[in-house]
Order: structure tokens, then C-alpha cells, then sequence
């Protein structure tokens, strides 16, 4: 009811629990085509010291995509979201983002069970891209995903901005209990027998709408620890139903597998150097196809 009010420009029932004054930036990327109607931004989860894989994602899919290569017409933009490091340098994280213009640097520790403060960094760079309104759409991406942006182009052709779009590898799951669980929950956190159906956060793709909706719902919605749980449970709230898409799979792809890199759009489990080389060979595949 919060978010239906406050989408319509009335006055909401009950104040925020959560103000986005309170999440607070270090470092803005800069602004590259904030002002094109068919543009996706791609914002990639990273952490400080994963210097090598943002390295290559700048120089494979990041590379394709701020030239324009295979994009089917869309303009994208890649931004790498992270927090503040504990043993990495912060004067180092300043000269990449001085030399790139690409990073969303958050005002909190770096660290796994801080992922929810990427998620909702991303959803709020997003909202209100380069001060210029909601982007079209978005991707939320792990930094070793392999991603194939003319694939992506083409998903994303079938869909319309106003549609509640949150997709990609849907998962049905159960709280851990256990207390040596890395991903233990306790009752007294959640105290439900199931999560809501969420998208895993490796790769997730949303379009306006739902972005502003989620973006309303994170000042309504207590903070919880997961980002993809999180997510899902924005989602319920909502009423916006996750869209599974086999094209996005937790695991590792290889090219010759079964062709279906026909049709993949992003998959889990690279490492810089088997980005680097899976991606050439894809590229070689497409540009021979044409």
C-alpha cells in the first residue's frame, strides 16, 4: 500500500524505516548515455580486491558494449558497485575510478554479508541515473559472469519499460538453520519455514518499473541479509512475480556445449582468464555467423 500511494504522489501512512539519505556514496561514476531511450546499465558487484576481474570484463563484454559492438542497437553503460575495503588501499580504488569513471563506491565495510548495501546502492543509482530519471533497464551482475551483450539485447527486445520485470534464475528455497552455515539464518531473523521465490544475484534483470517500485519498497522493507532473499522479498511485498530464465545460469557455461551459447545471456563461474578467453572465442562465433 506504502509504495501504491507514494507511486501516485500521495503522502504514505507510515513514515520510511529506511531513509536513502542513510546510504551514503563515496564515489559516483561519471555519466555516459544517460539520456538514451534504448540503454541498459549494467552494474556489476565487485569487491576492492578484485582488481583482475574487473580488469577483464573492461576489456571483453565492457569493451563490446561502451563501443558499441553487437549491442543490436542498444547504448549500454557498466558501473562496479562496491564498498569500502578493509586491506586493499582506498588511494588505489580512487586512481582506477579516476582512470575509468566506473565505480559506485557505498559507505560501508566490503564484505559478503553486506551485499544487500550493493543491491540497494545499485537500485539507487538506477532510480535516478546521472539525475536524469529511472534508465530503461538493468542488470545486476556478479564480476565473474561471462555475459554476451547481443544476447542480452535481444531478451531485452522483448520486453517494455513499464512492465514489472524482475528475471533470471528463479530459486525456490529454505532458511539454513544450521549454525555452521554460511548462510545461517535464525528464526528470531526470519521466522518463516520458506523464503519467497527470488532471482539468484548473480545476474538479474529489471526493467523501469519495477526498479521505481523497488526502489519505494526499500524504504518500507527492513533490511535483510542476503541481497537476492531480499530482493525476493521486495518482490512479494509487490506482488511482482520473478521470471525464471534459462539463459541465465549459476554455473559455468563452456562454448562447446551444446550451442547454447545461441542463446545464453549471462552464466556463473569465471575467473578473469577463462573470461577473457571464453569471451574471444564467442566473439570470433558471432562475427563469423554474420
Amino acid at each position: 500500500m506504502q509504495v501504491k500511494l507514494e507511486l501516485f504522489g500521495y503522502p504514505t501512512e507510515t513514515p520510511p524505516i529506511n531513509l536513502w539519505t542513510q546510504f551514503r556514496l563515496l564515489h559516483h561514476p561519471t555519466c555516459k548515455n544517460n539520456t538514451l531511450k534504448r540503454s541498459i546499465l549494467i552494474i556489476v558487484k565487485t569487491a576492492p580486491e578484485r582488481i583482475e576481474n574487473r580488469e577483464a570484463i573492461r576489456s571483453t563484454f565492457g569493451f563490446s558494449l561502451e563501443n558499441n559492438y553487437l549491442t543490436a542497437g542498444y547504448s549500454f553503460r557498466i558501473v562496479f558497485v562496491l564498498g569500502k575495503p578493509v586491506d586493499f588501499i582506498m588511494d588505489n580504488l580512487e586512481l582506477e575510478n579516476k582512470k575509468y569513471g566506473d565505480l559506485l563506491i557505498g559507505d560501508f565495510t566490503d564484505n559478503y554479508y553486506n551485499n544487500t548495501f550493493k543491491f540497494i546502492h545499485s537500485i539507487g543509482l538506477a532510480h535516478n541515473y546521472c539525475n536524469n530519471g529511472t534508465v530503461p533497464f538493468v542488470l545486476l551482475l556478479d564480476d565473474d559472469y561471462i555475459l554476451l551483450p547481443w544476447n542480452l539485447a535481444v531478451e531485452v527486445e522483448r520486453h517494455v519499460t513499464y512492465e514489472r520485470l524482475y528475471m533470471g534464475w528463479r530459486y525456490d528455497g529454505l532458511p539454513f538453520r544450521s549454525r555452521w552455515s554460511k548462510f545461517r539464518i535464525s528464526i528470531s531473523e526470519y521466522p518463516f519455514n520458506a523464503y519467497p521465490p527470488f532471482i539468484t544475484a548473480g545476474a538479474v534483470l529489471l526493467s523501469e518499473q519495477t526498479v521505481n517500485e523497488f526502489y519505494i519498497a526499500i524504504q518500507h522493507t527492513e533490511f535483510f541479509i542476503f541481497d537476492d532473499v531480499y530482493a525476493g522479498i521486495l518482490s512479494y511485498s509487490l506482488a511482482i512475480q520473478p521470471q525464471h530464465n534459462p539463459n541465465f545460469p549459476p554455473f559455468p557455461h563452456h562454448v562447446k556445449s551444446i550451442n547454447w551459447w545461441k542463446t545464453l545471456i549471462a552464466a556463473h563461474g569465471y575467473s578473469p582468464r577463462l573470461l577473457i578467453s571464453t569471451f574471444n572465442e564467442l566473439i570470433k562465433k558471432e562475427f563469423n555467423k554474420n
